[in-house]
C-alpha cells in the first residue's frame, strides 16, 4: 500500500488506486478503469492554433475546445480521430502533431474531487 500526493509516481508503481476526498473513498479501481473513465482528448499542435479551433469547432462541432501553448485539444464525441486530422489539413492548418489522449491520474483526480494541489510548497 502506499499513500501519496505524488500521482504520476503511484502510475508508474500501482496496477489499483483508491482516490481519497475529505476522508472519504471517492473511487477505486484499476488505474486503467479510473483512466477510462475520462473521455480522450483530441490533441493537436500547430503554429495556427486560432484556426484550428475554429475547424474544430464550426466544421466539426467538438465540445470543450481548449487552445494555449502551440496546442488546442477538444473533446472527439462521435469524430473518428482520421476524420479530425483529414479537416484539418483540408482547411490548411499545419498540423506539426496529432494524438488522441487519455487522462492521467492527476486529471482522474481532478474529476472527481473538484480541485487539484500543489506539491511545490
Amino acid at each position: 500500500m502506499l499513500s501519496t500526493h505524488l500521482l504520476s509516481e503511484v502510475e508508474q508503481v500501482c496496477s489499483h488506486v483508491g482516490v481519497m476526498h475529505v476522508g472519504k473513498l471517492v473511487a477505486n479501481g484499476t488505474l486503467a478503469s479510473l483512466r477510462s473513465s475520462l473521455a480522450p482528448r483530441i490533441v493537436v499542435r500547430t503554429s495556427e492554433t486560432t484556426d484550428a479551433a475554429d475547424t474544430l469547432r464550426r466544421r466539426l462541432g467538438l465540445a470543450d475546445i481548449k487552445s494555449g501553448d502551440g496546442e488546442v485539444s477538444a473533446l472527439p464525441g462521435e469524430s473518428a480521430p482520421e476524420q479530425v486530422l483529414r479537416t484539418l489539413v483540408y482547411d490548411g492548418v499545419p498540423v506539426t502533431g496529432f494524438e488522441v489522449a487519455r487522462a492521467d491520474l492527476e486529471e482522474v483526480f481532478v474529476a472527481l474531487t473538484g480541485e487539484g494541489f500543489d506539491v511545490s510548497g
